[in-house]
């Protein structure tokens, strides 16, 4: 009995062990999904605010300080362009997967740092689209509170 009482706990414990695997590979996935793309967002705003200094600039330049810019935006490019490595997080391990759930915090302060600065030219786009998510946050509350005190009436009334 008390064999069999353990052996369910086990496999309680298991089942319990992989859904939260799931739920963390989830989110590593689509962290680094997210990473990528606001990496490639900062190189391309930069690669193109440069173009644009280029294009506004371009009569008032030598030729070594173009043959720089370009350089430069080149190198914002080749960022954008370069190919990244594909990921298997089933082949994972428990231990590889936690490292990267934990490193989320630390790449999310180097997103910030990079975003930090921004030239004149380049509207900051990160604090608005976090705003935004705030906002759609509060609305989605607020509207399942209504929807509570709404049920919470029509109970009262009958």
């Amino acid at each position: 009995m008390i064999l069999q009482l353990f052996n369910a706990y086990k496999r309680t414990a298991y089942r319990n062990f992989i859904q939260n695997r799931r739920e963390i590979q989830e989110a590593v996935e689509d962290f680094d999904e997210n990473y990528e793309y606001e990496v490639d967002l900062y190189n391309f705003d930069h690669a193109l605010m440069k173009i644009e200094s280029l294009k506004n600039f371009c009569s008032g330049t030598t030729k070594n300080q173009r043959i720089l810019h370009c350089k430069r935006i080149h190198k914002h490019l080749q960022q954008i362009l370069k190919p990244t490595s594909p990921v298997d997080y089933d082949a994972m391990s428990n231990d590889e997967l936690l490292e990267r759930f934990d490193s989320i915090k630390t790449k999310e302060a180097e997103l910030d740092k990079l975003f930090e600065y921004q030239d004149i030219y380049l509207y900051p786009w990160r604090p608005v689209f976090r705003m935004c998510k705030r906002a759609k946050t509060a609305l989605i509350e607020k509207c399942e509170s209504m929807m509570k005190k709404i049920g919470k009436k029509n109970k009262e009334e009958k």
